[in-house]
């Protein structure tokens, strides 16, 4: 039987990371932790229908909010825009850690048994990227899996910068609800002050553990190009390209139903995880 525990975890400056962890009675396996991309949370779309799938899978699957991610109604997709203006890839990077580093204490408090000790990373998106640096920051990783995820932090053009320096601000619209959002400039200045340290190629590059790129060939919001770069640096990876996929492979939200593409990503990414 399916077992889904909520929990609640203190990171920072008063910061909190929500979760769920989902989990059947199995024998030893190993922890999967899942970190959603860009203007998503743990309860957008396809996320716990495959939280659910990897768990019957066997692993123990941690599905994270991050702290800042600023969602208050995931079935609308309504943010806090006051909350999400003040994320920062340097905090989603300390928000996964301290999920990491407290997975011991969230195991015993939820009675959940059979944790062999391995730690496994997925990421879409943005969190693909989070994942990845997070790994190569680490030695307690055993597998990575990025889905969609972006190969360089460092996203923008001058002229954006230039006029997200000059308001403070980056703003635009939730396609889904027409809610505006913001993002300050803390945002791209986090960014490019960590260039060096949050360089992706560089990261993959440091891992030796088995990494898993996984990317869809009609994705149009992050280049297939991105996936190549990032195999290409990496020691030891594979890539799996999902036909006719695009970045959420071809769900939405509110979740409606699976789809073919979402199943091969699922099932290639379950292969992987077991070999």
């Amino acid at each position: 039987m399916m077992n889904k525990h909520s929990f609640s975890l203190q990171v920072n400056d008063g910061l909190i990371v929500n979760g769920d962890i989902y989990s059947i009675n199995q024998e030893l396996r190993p922890v999967l932790i899942i970190s959603h991309g860009f203007k998503a949370y743990r309860e957008w779309g396809f996320f716990p229908y495959m939280s659910e799938k990897f768990a019957s899978s066997g692993m123990i699957v941690v599905n994270i909010d991050f702290s800042q991610n600023g969602v208050v109604d995931a079935e609308k997709g309504i943010f806090d825009a006051d909350v999400f203006r003040s994320v920062t890839v340097t905090q989603e990077i300390s928000d996964l850690n301290c999920v990491i580093d407290n997975l011991g204490s969230l195991m015993s408090e939820h009675s959940i048994e059979g944790w062999n000790g391995e730690i496994y990373l997925l990421g879409h998106s943005l969190g693909g990227a989070v994942s990845m640096i997070t790994a190569s920051q680490r030695e307690d990783i055993v597998k990575l899996v990025t889905w969609g995820s972006i190969g360089d932090i460092d996203r923008n053009t001058q002229r954006q910068k230039d006029n997200w320096r000059k308001n403070g601000v980056m703003e635009f619209e939730n396609r889904l609800t027409g809610q505006i959002l913001y993002l300050d400039v803390e945002y791209l200045e986090d960014k490019l002050r960590n260039k060096e340290k949050y360089d992706l190629e560089k990261c993959i590059s440091r891992l030796n553990i088995p990494t898993f790129i996984l990317h869809g060939d009609k994705d149009f919001t992050v280049s297939i190009k991105e996936a190549e770069k990032l195999h290409s640096a990496a020691k030891n990876s594979e890539i799996c390209i999902i036909s006719r996929a695009n970045h959420t492979f071809n769900c939405r939200h509110p979740f409606t139903g699976t789809s073919e593409m979402l199943e091969e990503a699922i099932n290639s990414t379950i292969d992987f995880l077991k070999k």
